[in-house]
């Protein structure tokens, strides 16, 4: 006997919104048409999970691109009742079962909320690595039923100690972990690790047992607002483990000279050296952007290291040895030729018709070998570099270590076609009469400025006179760290050419940030003055045929609704096409 056919859709409103599945699916050309024209698919996406608390949403959204075209095609219904599930389980697997605190998998991300907050507060953010002292001995003693008990009586507490903007997380078995932002010194991390350790030591009564415990911590501050997690998670730990070495409920800060002792066997000269030759540094880019156009100009190449065990690790920590024992300089040849290569490769497959500038960092030690001059002869020449292709970014202090060379090799660098840098301006001692002098192509603006923008009248004032300085001698400003719409809008009012940071995307490796620079850019409505949309640059809606008299129309996004597909047809008349809406609903 045959299977039962399925019931009808029912209307409309509540129905599947679209024709037989096995037509819509089939209907390649479409999909290929929509991924063409709705590249840019994730903000759909973010809107719902920025939106999920909404009951109304709308289930025929633009996911089209992300998923066969068949996983989009769900009755309204279906889709709360699909999207309540997901988020359920979606929070489940971001808890602990035990303690039901955040798990390791929020961590990177509080982390870096924490560093951009706490730097536009011109503060810190604070991690600390906490945890309990002999808690086997606990487990053997009582059991580890006893033992689970426990920790989740000790998560409770914390949890009740804790401040609302402040972030603990469980990573397992006796370890937690708390996120801090705006915190001024070591000093006040410190001072929250004391407080936590001693609300620890206070006795647990566990059924007919009562417990006593220590708990131990570490705490560092962020250096940057995009600074590594995993460097401040490593620091804390390393706190931590410092604070166990001297006695139980003790709390330690992270200081490179008190642990250099602990620092030396992860980072070493001969561990650096040997990742050089692995081949396991890495450049990511960060795209720079035109406030006028919003097209991608430039990207800076940063260096990261990726440890084939401990994955990628921050500059934060392994770049000051470089430093200090002179690797940079072999490191740093490295960063230039393959900087160098890079700029060469995306001028050969874009051209002039979409100039891209990739600026190298340069370090004083660098710039005062001997060699330097040759090597930058040797990878303009190897490298096939357009005019303007490449740029060597100095700070303050590797201008100003050694005048006399330093204007020798840039001022050879500028005849090569090579762009020159001033990095961090503001934060050092070069005076006006240098800046002239050398005849600088670029001058950047420091985030410590930047970050002012729109609430720091002297801020403003800084950045307008060293914008207006650049201006007069000829030179291109970019601004760093940008984060904030206001501080785009205070930028472009002062006229300020270019913009880097978070708002307009973090280092990227190569493939991702060419994927950035050939689709539709997202900020786009915001170098245009509107508010940012989900879908930017679309104005009408598009109409496209799927299967015969149904179409799919692909209803533009608005500030509060994303791009969506619309498929008309079904639960209606079928042998009757059907009409566009007037307007986008």
């Amino acid at each position: 006997m045959p299977p039962p056919r399925p019931p009808a859709p029912p209307p409309y409103a509540d129905g599947p919104a679209g024709r037989d599945l096995a037509v819509l699916v089939a209907a390649s050309v479409v999909l290929a048409a929509l991924a063409m024209r709705f590249s840019v698919v994730s903000y759909g996406l973010d809107w719902l999970q920025r939106r999920r608390a909404a009951a109304n949403l709308d289930g025929l959204l633009a996911l089209v691109v992300l998923v066969p075209l068949a996983a989009t095609i769900y009755s309204r219904r279906r889709y709360r009742d699909a999207r309540d599930a997901h988020e359920q389980l979606r929070e489940q697997a971001r808890r602990s079962p035990l303690t039901g605190l955040p798990n390791r998998s929020v961590l990177d991300e509080a982390i870096n909320r924490a560093a951009r907050r706490s730097h536009r507060l011109a503060s810190r953010a604070a991690v600390l690595y906490l945890d309990v002292d002999r808690f086997k001995l606990v487990n053997d003693t009582y059991g580890h039923r006893v033992g689970d008990q426990l920790m989740a009586a000790l998560a409770l507490r914390l949890h009740e100690t804790v401040g609302d903007d402040q972030v603990l997380v469980h990573l397992g078995e006796d370890e937690f972990v708390l996120v801090c932002p705006d915190v001024l010194n070591l000093r006040a991390a410190e001072r929250i690790g004391r407080r936590l350790a001693s609300v620890a030591a206070e006795p647990f009564t566990i059924g007919s047992d009562r417990v006593r415990i220590t708990m131990s911590a570490g705490a560092t501050l962020t250096s940057s607002p995009d600074q590594d997690p995993n460097t401040a998670m490593w620091q804390a730990d390393l706190a931590m483990y410092h604070a166990k070495s001297t006695g139980s409920g003790e709390v330690a800060v992270f200081d490179p000279s008190v642990h250099g002792r602990l620092l030396a066997p992860r980072t070493s000269e001969a561990r650096l050296r040997e990742a050089l030759e692995r081949g396991e540094f890495t450049l990511a880019y960060q795209p720079v952007v035109d406030l006028r156009t919003g097209r991608i100009v430039g990207a800076e190449s940063l260096l990261r290291w990726r440890h084939p065990e401990r994955g990628e690790v921050g500059p934060d920590e392994f770049v000051p040895v470089l430093e200090e024992t002179g690797l940079i300089v072999a490191v740093g040849r490295w960063v230039l030729e393959e900087a160098a290569a890079q700029a060469g490769r995306w001028y050969r497959k874009y051209g002039p018709r979409a100039p891209l500038r990739v600026a190298a960092n340069v370090s004083a030690r660098q710039l005062a070998q001997v060699d330097f001059q040759d090597l930058v002869d040797a990878v303009v020449v190897k490298s096939g570099l357009g005019p303007g292709s490449l740029c060597l970014e100095l700070t303050e202090g590797a201008l100003m270590s050694d005048i006399g060379t330093a204007w020798t090799v840039l001022r050879h660098a500028k005849n090569l076609g090579v762009a020159i840098a001033l990095d961090d301006f503001g934060t050092g001692y070069s005076s006006l009469s240098y800046v002239r002098r050398f005849n600088l192509d670029v001058l950047k603006i420091d985030r410590s400025f930047v970050s002012g923008l729109g609430t720091t009248p002297e801020d403003t004032a800084i950045v307008a006179h060293v914008i207006g300085m650049a201006k007069a001698l000829g030179m291109t400003v970019v601004a760093e760290g940008v984060e904030e719409v206001m501080q785009v809008r205070e930028l472009q009012r002062l006229g300020c050419d270019h913009v880097q940071g978070w708002l307009f995307g973090k280092a990227l490796p190569v493939h991702e940030f060419e994927q950035l620079f050939e689709r539709p850019h997202p900020w786009m409505a915001i170098i245009n003055g509107s508010p940012p949309v989900p879908m930017p640059g679309e104005a009408e809606t598009y109409a496209l045929a799927v299967g015969g008299s149904d179409e799919v129309l692909v209803v533009p996004g608005t500030a509060d609704r994303p791009p969506r597909l619309d498929l008309r047809g079904a639960g209606r008349d079928h042998g009757r096409p059907p009409s566009p809406p007037s307007s986008p609903e």
